[in-house]
């Protein structure tokens, strides 16, 4: 009975595979599919700037892949199983370099041919005068200039250190940049630097005013901020001392005009003569009045502002003014002058207004050149001293006090 059945089995397979045919037993096959390159190359490199190339491929299957450079320019390499390409190029390589990569899974492979150009690499360059020129005491400017070229897009710092003389000695005074740069310097720990900034192109405008004169060197560096130096440049400063050039009448100085210089054996009453020394009488540039009194009223007392001499004429003022009191006069006008924070003018004396006569063409700026000008020195209680300024007149005049003469103010140095 059984053999029966296992007869009756095998006699329907038979039956079934006759008529299905062999299909029933295939196994189904996966097909290879080759790997597939998705990335971009670069194209461009620099003399002496690594570069680097990322080769991205998908593969259908997710086999695992390989990488090689079957055409290359020496020193290009790929890592076999990452595909980052690396290469420094050097100068014999300016110009086109071909590069073929290849991917594959072991049996089947994608190919993807490029050239890469290389041009030479244009150091960045940094541009000052110098040396660069100032004297004690006044402000001077100057600019640098840095160029970025094949080291645009670094991050990067600028720094220097303050100028130094050759003898160690450090350079004094203001140091600062100005408006109008691009980039600024702050002085952290005796050196002047900026806070890291990406390289372009870039100006920096300084300000200087330095204490001492000398010879001060420096040196300005941009480094990556890896601490790599992409470029330097020395610069010095020469700071020179104030010439002294000898004051002569009609100078301008001390708030007004030179108006005369003692000679050897003289005295303003402030200053002896000092052989190598410049001293004197200086006179405001104009007139602080046309038309003004001496006193107000005519015969009053005496008050005893009766000096002449140079040197006298500022205590004369001193004595008028307290006499006077608020009276709008010759002394008080020239009391109340103050020009360039000086306000020690006074009237002058009678020789000191001389002084001022001998040299107006000099002065200038006499309003009443052919008219009279008051001084300080009292005659008597009606009369006070004035010189005519009229050219080729002498006249020193006894004139009533209340008459309205020109004044101008001077002061001793």
């Amino acid at each position: 009975m059984i053999n029966k059945k296992i007869l009756i089995l095998v006699s329907l397979l038979l039956i079934s595979f006759l008529l299905v045919g062999c299909d029933i037993w295939t196994i189904p096959v996966i097909e290879n599919e080759a790997p597939v390159i998705i990335s971009m190359p670069f194209t461009k490199a620099t003399v002496g700037v690594k570069y680097t190339y990322d080769v991205d491929a998908t593969d259908e299957n997710d086999d695992a892949l390989t990488h090689s450079l079957t055409t290359k320019p020496d020193g290009m390499v790929i890592n076999f199983t990452t595909g980052v390409v690396t290469w420094i190029p050097v100068y014999g390589q300016v110009g086109g370099n071909d590069v073929t990569v290849v991917v594959t899974d072991g049996v089947k492979s994608d190919t993807q041919k490029f050239i890469v150009t290389v041009k030479e690499r244009i150091p960045m360059t940094i541009t000052v005068d110098s040396p660069l020129t100032f004297r004690v005491g006044e402000p001077y400017w100057f600019k640098v200039e840095i160029v970025a070229n094949s080291d645009v897009g670094k991050s990067v710092v600028a720094s220097f250190g303050v100028p130094t003389s050759t003898g160690g000695v450090e350079i004094t005074g203001i140091l600062e940049t100005d408006v109008g740069s691009d980039l600024t310097f702050a002085l952290v720990d005796n050196v002047f630097q900026t806070d890291p900034f990406t390289m372009e192109d870039a100006t920096a405008n300084f300000r200087g005013t330095f204490d001492e004169a000398g010879t001060y060197l420096t040196t300005l560096k941009v480094k990556t901020t890896s601490g790599k130096t992409l470029c330097s440049r020395s610069f010095t400063i020469v700071v020179e001392g104030l010439e002294v050039v000898p004051l002569v009448v009609g100078d301008s100085y001390g708030g007004g005009i030179v108006a005369y210089i003692l000679q050897e054996g003289e005295s303003n009453g402030v200053y002896d003569y000092v052989e190598g020394e410049t001293h004197g009488l200086i006179a405001a540039t104009a007139d602080q009045s046309d038309g003004i009194c001496w006193h107000s009223r005519p015969y009053g007392l005496i008050i005893g502002a009766t000096e002449t001499a140079l040197g006298t004429g500022k205590a004369n003022t001193a004595l008028i003014i307290s006499s006077y009191e608020d009276e709008n006069n010759a002394a008080k006008v020239c009391d109340d002058y103050t020009n360039e924070n000086y306000s020690d003018w006074f009237l002058p004396s009678k020789d000191e207004l001389e002084k001022l006569r001998t040299n107006r063409d000099t002065i200038g700026g006499f309003t009443a050149k052919y008219g009279d000008y008051w001084s300080s020195s009292e005659i008597d209680r009606q009369s006070a001293w004035s010189w005519i300024f009229e050219p080729g007149d002498t006249c020193d005049c006894e004139s009533t006090k209340e008459a309205a003469y020109a004044v101008r103010a001077v002061r001793y140095f």
